[in-house]
């Protein structure tokens, strides 16, 4: 950006100029005739921070000397603008999709993930298993139930309420009481006498935190969106499907009461389709797909800042390796208007390219070396953009060749002016030109030579064409059609 600033017009960075007393303040945007320009809007605030950067380097011109660009003239500067558009857009484009990137980003804080995967885990209000009461467990959440039979599920078939993955492990791992005095060991061998009835949810928090304790401690590594997923399908893998329904753990009977003979499991209801959903809509399902959605693209726009970054990068080396481009086209431009067919009348110092080497000198010294076709402007010799050309020249030397390329016609061109009426120029004798009707025209309350102003007009339209910008383009065209 600061690139493009400092070679672009006194004009155009009027615009960001500092105003008011203090001289500290750059104007912010303003619509104009009150229709705003989106993009201009937009960018505005890397327009100002680029001319802030470029104020601070007024004399050492740093940005230029980096891209070799400190000693080129108007046209040239011209030439740079042309091929850095593309760069810059390129840049502008993939800045605004970084910004994007970045509010997903920040918008998916650590702690917002970490909230969902604890709702998975324990529910609301809950950010460690140390933390489960009783009624954590049946009362207060999962249902509001008060029965381990109501809350697990049973045959009939019932849906469980389990809404935690906390209390779904309960269900599948923890033994009632009275079964073999609590004794029984689902899970693991390590987990402790059952203490909870089938009948109450009074000390099933204390069994489930005996259960949960025996687990293997968490990874440091920082958790993947991939990781939940595929430990969520290992866990739906192991779902047993029945007529009607489906569960978890091992149901032997009538229900999930956390007996041996009847079921230490968890049920969930398909009769219908309705019915189903109430599996895929639990909690502790979808709070994890929830946080591995939030993961995911936390990712995603983490990878594509880093990708852009990176492209971002490669476009300033482009920016600033823009030289050897301009050369290229001089050299080529050179080459070609040194093969054209010159005319008599056609002075190189009436081309736009006699302006534009001019305009190329920064250099007082330089600059007198090229006279009489160029002049040096400046009020004294400080280096700058003062070499300009020699208009008076110019002229002198265009009215010298015309003459010259009068002349050369002849008796010819003598013979049509002498010719004073239109009947009379038809009626002049002599060689008729190829493509002619008669040898001498009259135009403009003039009896012209036919071949002369043939000549002229093809020497006008080299030249024209010669003075297109387009014609730039096309060298560099040719160029790449010679090297294929």
């Amino acid at each position: 950006v600061a690139l493009n600033a400092s070679l672009s017009s006194k004009e155009w960075r009027k615009k960001f100029e500092k105003s008011g007393d203090s001289q500290k303040d750059r104007p912010q945007y303003k619509a104009e005739e009150g229709k705003v320009d989106e993009v201009q809007q937009t960018r505005w605030g890397r327009w100002i921070a680029a001319e802030d950067a470029l104020e601070h380097e007024k004399r050492s011109k740093t940005t230029v000397k980096a891209g070799r660009l400190d000693d080129i003239g108007d046209t040239e500067r011209q030439e740079v603008l042309w091929m850095l558009q593309p760069i810059a857009e390129s840049a502008a484009a993939q800045i605004n999709q970084i910004g994007a990137d970045a509010e997903v980003f920040s918008s998916l804080k650590p702690a917002a993930i970490k909230a969902k995967l604890a709702l998975a885990a324990f529910g609301p209000g809950i950010d460690e298993y140390t933390k489960i009461s009783d009624e954590n467990m049946g009362t207060k959440n999962n249902g509001r139930t008060s029965t381990r039979q109501s809350l697990c599920g049973e045959i009939s078939p019932t849906t469980a309420k389990v809404q935690t993955l906390a209390v779904l492990l309960y269900c599948v791992c923890a033994a009632e009481n009275s079964d073999s005095s609590g004794t029984l060991k689902v899970c693991t061998n390590e987990q402790k006498t059952a203490t909870a009835a089938k009948s109450s949810l009074a000390r099933s928090a204390t069994d489930l935190k005996n259960i949960i304790s025996k687990c293997p401690a968490p990874s440091e590594e920082v958790v993947t969106a991939q990781e939940i997923l595929s430990t969520l399908g290992t866990l739906m893998a192991k779902a047993k499907s029945k007529t009607n329904y489906i569960y978890f753990g091992d149901l032997s009977n009538t229900g999930c009461t956390g007996e041996s003979n009847s079921g230490i499991c968890v049920v969930y209801k398909t009769a219908t389709k309705e019915s189903a959903k109430e599996l895929y809509s639990a909690p502790w399902r979808t709070n994890l797909l929830a946080a591995a959605d939030m993961l995911q693209k936390q990712h995603s726009a983490a990878a594509d800042i880093r990708r852009l970054t990176s492209s971002i990068a490669e476009l300033k080396k482009q920016a600033f390796n823009l030289r050897p481009q301009l050369e290229l086209r001089k050299k080529l431009t050179s080459a070609l208007i040194s093969t054209a067919p010159k005319d008599p009348t056609q002075s190189g110092a009436q081309t736009p390219q006699a302006k534009g080497q001019c305009e190329t000198i920064n250099k007082a010294a330089q600059c007198r070396q090229k006279k009489p076709t160029c002049e040096w402007k400046g009020k004294n010799d400080d280096d700058g953009e003062h070499c300009k050309l020699n208009e008076t020249h110019v002229a002198k030397q265009a009215q010298t060749q015309a003459g010259t390329a009068e002349g050369a016609a002849g008796t010819t061109t003598d013979k049509c002016s002498q010719a004073k009426t239109p009947e009379a120029c038809a009626k002049v004798q002599g060689d008729i030109p190829k493509d002619k009707k008669a040898v001498c025209r009259w135009i403009c309350n003039t009896c012209k030579d036919s071949s002369f102003l043939l000549s002229k007009k093809f020497v006008l339209i080299d030249t024209e064409f010669m003075s297109l910008e387009v014609f730039s383009h096309y060298i560099i065209l040719s160029s790449f059609f010679v090297i294929l």
